[in-house]
């Protein structure tokens, strides 16, 4: 979609997260697909042998610091090839994605974009894994986290900072100033009280599938609470 920036002054925005919010995700389940994808049932075994006794510690890491959990777990893709990402990212939008996105959260964003609004996507997920699903759902702009390569390989190395905690807001911030959106007049829509800076930020906070600490927020600012889930199968 292309958009002159002088058309956007003044426009409201709509802010996605997207682990438990567009989707029922998480950057852990999002490494795993990636990595099994096209093993073999050993290959697969072998594995989780060696990642699953690792999962109970990110989780600690996590109710720590999302930003530390962010900057330590995504080092798995440490050596990865680009190539082979982008492509398992391409085949994800109809298989990956597909069994994780909620039905209301694409007729949200398909709401906001039929009034004019401006679609982001903030996710601490690396950009590669949300490209090319971020341009399925036909948004405007894509904001996450970012790695290094050398030689087609990803280092480890972030070039910015995990879009966690404060720093989801401090893009949002930046990316309205850069285009002149009005965010007294914009959305966000989110899971966690971690992103609470986020939501604090923009005039129509919308906490969607909220953990506790969250909802109780959200009851407190009387803010909109939704529960996205996956539509039951027709029998």
């Amino acid at each position: 979609m292309t958009t002159k920036r002088a058309d956007l002054v003044g426009r409201p925005a709509a802010f996605f997260d997207v682990d438990g919010t567009l989707a029922s995700s998480n950057v852990i389940s999002t490494y795993v697909d990636f990595r099994v994808s096209g093993m073999s049932k050993l290959r697969r075994w072998a594995f989780f042998a060696r990642f699953l006794p690792m999962v109970a510690y990110y989780a600690f890491l996590d109710t720590r610091s999302r930003t530390r959990f962010l900057q330590t777990f995504l080092r798995n893709y440490t050596g990865t090839s680009a190539g082979a990402l982008q492509t398992w990212a391409e085949a994800a939008v109809h298989g990956y994605w597909n069994r994780k996105l909620f039905a209301a959260a694409r007729a949200s964003i398909q709401d906001h974009r039929d009034q004019g609004h401006y679609v982001v996507i903030l996710s601490g997920g690396l950009r590669d894994t949300l490209e090319p699903i971020a341009k399925h759902l036909g948004v405007d702009h894509l904001l996450a986290t970012r790695m290094a390569s050398t030689y087609g390989r990803y280092s480890g190395r972030l070039i910015n900072m995990p879009l966690s905690d404060s720093a989801k807001a401090h893009a949002s911030r930046a990316l309205a100033e850069e285009l002149g959106l009005d965010l007294s007049a914009s959305y966000a829509y989110a899971d966690s009280f971690s992103d609470r800076a986020l939501l604090e930020s923009v005039g129509h906070p919308v906490a969607v599938n909220p953990d506790r600490q969250l909802e109780a927020l959200a009851s407190d600012r009387r803010w909109p609470v939704q529960a996205w889930k996956h539509e039951a199968p027709e029998h």
